[in-house]
């Protein structure tokens, strides 16, 4: 578990085919939940989960950056390394700094710069920084998707993969697909 910000924790995966694609690529959406579980390792899996029995739970407010250099593949080992501090804009949130690299390589597949915050479960207040969910009017266009109950995750949210699933099914959609 992290104790100290900036400090960095390195965390291991395998891929497995459940991650990849029909071709043994990992599939775009699948880097967020490598990022979103080297979180939750960096936070310590025990103390997330003792907090969650008292009612607060772990969420992800904004993904501001995330880039794909190199595509992980079925079978290689890859590892996220991962560092936090607090927001500069809001105590309450935590920044964080990941990269996703071939643990046999070194080389760098992927980053992302992301903010979460912890909540009171049954809590009617705004997130932190509800600006910057929604810094202006609402969107010009807007879907309507039936949410089936294996996209919501143990917290009883979306998880951030079934919402990026959503997004590729529009897109699917918008370009002619079924």
């Amino acid at each position: 578990m992290l104790e100290v910000s900036g400090e960095k924790v390195k965390h291991e995966f395998s891929v497995f085919i459940e991650d990849t694609d029909c071709y043994g690529v990992v599939y775009n959406s699948n880097y967020l939940k490598f990022f979103d579980r080297a979180r939750q390792a960096a936070l310590g899996v025990a103390p997330l989960a003792a907090r969650q029995r008292d009612g607060e739970v772990l969420r992800l407010l904004e993904n501001t950056e995330m880039k794909l250099s190199g595509s992980a593949v079925l079978g290689q080992e890859i590892e996220v390394l991962s560092s936090f501090a607090p927001s500069a804009s809001d105590a309450a949130v935590t920044d964080w700094q990941q990269t996703l690299a071939c643990k046999k390589t070194g080389a760098v597949l992927a980053s992302s710069m992301a903010s979460t915050f912890l909540q009171s479960r049954g809590s009617t207040s705004s997130p932190p920084l509800a600006s910057r969910l929604l810094p202006g009017p609402a969107p010009k266009y807007t879907c309507e998707y039936m949410v089936w109950l294996d996209e919501i995750d143990g917290r009883q949210q979306l998880s951030d993969v079934s919402i990026l699933k959503m997004f590729e099914r529009n897109r699917n959609t918008a370009l002619g697909g079924p």
